[in-house]
């Protein structure tokens, strides 16, 4: 919901597809710091920030986005997901990280 917010504050793309940030690489990025916040398993951690990677990987690839465009939506999944993390768990959200 957040993305297609953005996309209509920039005017670019449709909410669907391609314009700024990418969709895809905000919900990647979104669901590895969900299990890097969830798992003590690095190989996990490691494995879904690669998948992470990949998916924005293909959007640059694919020239349905640009790479700043994959890198906002990155980072805005990323933080999300820590704010989500945050208020939900207030308490042991610092231990976590």
């Amino acid at each position: 919901l957040t993305v297609v917010i953005v996309k209509a504050i920039f005017g670019e793309g449709t909410p669907l597809k391609g314009g700024m940030p990418s969709g895809h690489s905000a919900l990647a990025f979104s669901i590895s710091t969900a299990i890097a916040l969830i798992t003590e398993k690095p190989i996990c951690i490691i494995l879904s920030y690669l998948m992470a990677f990949i998916t924005a990987q293909s959007r640059v690839d694919s020239e349905v986005h640009t790479v700043f465009e994959v890198i906002v939506g990155g980072i805005l999944g990323i933080l999300l997901t820590l704010l989500i993390f945050h208020f939900s768990m207030p308490d042991t959200f610092f231990i976590l990280l």
